[in-house]
């Protein structure tokens, strides 16, 4: 059976990054497929450039064996793929019904019809109540909800959700997997970015690895389990000899032999890792350590002579221009 999306070598560069160095997958018609990977690693990326938001560098993009790669982001639409976003893009000055009725013009050009089936579609997931509320007034469920609904209304045969579950309640990412499974019961094929793996594992077909914008798993979920559980394994059975190169320790070795500790992964500490935080620090340390100020000088004094007498000084006779008082102007005028 052809899937339903095919990619092979497809490649992103911004300037000197390459986002995506060589990523293929596929898509079967029908299912859900799981696409993880840690922070970064270009899934995003990648639903930018099958969407037609991004023009990719290299690679094929063939969906419903119809070369994609590089067709503007409305081409794309027409042709059947539709997609959320990881950051929620609402309408926040349109109605619920306003939004859903927006992407359901692309297939339904008569503004009746496309209310009727943006209103079928609130029905569907479940946000009827809340029709004619502003999307700025919604919760962040809510939001996540109305992307969903806006997508569906172009009615895609490939819907790509880029995190759909992110700061979800257990609660909420329960009603959203009951979601995802009326979505596959339509036949829609999902293409799903999600880390909450509890909630990815067991509703997903099939799952694809991506790290520093490769491919480095493609297959069933209990195989990536699986690999996942024995890469722990081996994990926790890695030691530092004394010699200081890593080995490995089979299980129940240490009973024969002396125990040694596993070797711990060490995180550096928070000044470490932030610059800034360093730089005040080392700021606060020259503050604290510059020497004191040096005192201005003072003009030298010059030293009394020692006195070589005893007994009390005699006091110098006054002469006695100095001694005698001045004449008053009275007396003066009587002589």
């Amino acid at each position: 059976m052809t899937p339903l999306l095919e990619v092979r070598g497809l490649s992103k560069r911004f300037g000197s990054v390459r986002a995506l160095d060589g990523v293929d997958f596929d898509a079967a018609q029908g299912e859900l497929t799981g696409l993880i990977g840690p922070n970064g690693a270009g899934k995003s990326t990648a639903f930018g450039c099958i969407a037609g938001a991004m023009r990719p560098s290299g690679g094929s993009i063939r969906f419903a064996s119809q070369e994609i790669a590089g067709l503007a982001y409305h081409r794309v639409a027409r042709l059947g793929v539709g997609r959320t976003y990881q950051i929620v893009q609402t309408f926040a000055d349109m109605t619920v019904l306003e939004s859903v009725t927006t992407g359901a013009l692309l297939r339904h050009p008569r503004v009746a019809d496309a209310r009727a089936h943006a209103e079928e579609l609130l029905a569907f997931t479940g946000l009827a109540a809340k029709r004619d509320r502003l999307g700025r007034m919604l919760t962040i469920a809510d939001k996540k909800r109305l992307e969903v609904a806006r997508a569906l209304a172009t009615e895609p045969k490939l819907l790509l959700l880029d995190e759909v579950m992110a700061g979800l309640t257990p609660a909420e990412c329960r009603d959203a997997v009951a979601l995802l499974r009326r979505i596959l019961e339509r036949g829609v094929t999902v293409v799903m970015v999600e880390h909450v793996m509890e909630v990815l594992m067991p509703i997903a077909h099939h799952v694809v690895v991506i790290a520093a914008g490769k491919t480095i798993f493609s297959g069933a979920p209990a195989e990536a389990v699986r690999i996942a559980a024995g890469a722990l394994d081996l994990a926790e059975h890695v030691v530092e000899p004394a010699g200081g190169a890593a080995q490995q320790q089979a299980p129940g070795a240490h009973e024969a032999g002396p125990a040694v500790r596993p070797r711990r992964r060490r995180w550096l500490s928070r000044s470490a890792r932030s610059p800034s935080m360093t730089l005040r620090r080392w700021r606060a340390m020259n503050r604290s350590s510059k020497p004191p100020a040096r005192p201005s000088p003072a003009t030298p004094s010059t030293p009394s002579p020692p006195s070589t007498a005893t007994g009390p000084q005699p006091t110098p006779p006054t002469p006695a221009s100095l001694s005698s008082p001045r004449p008053s102007l009275t007396s003066a005028s009587s002589t």
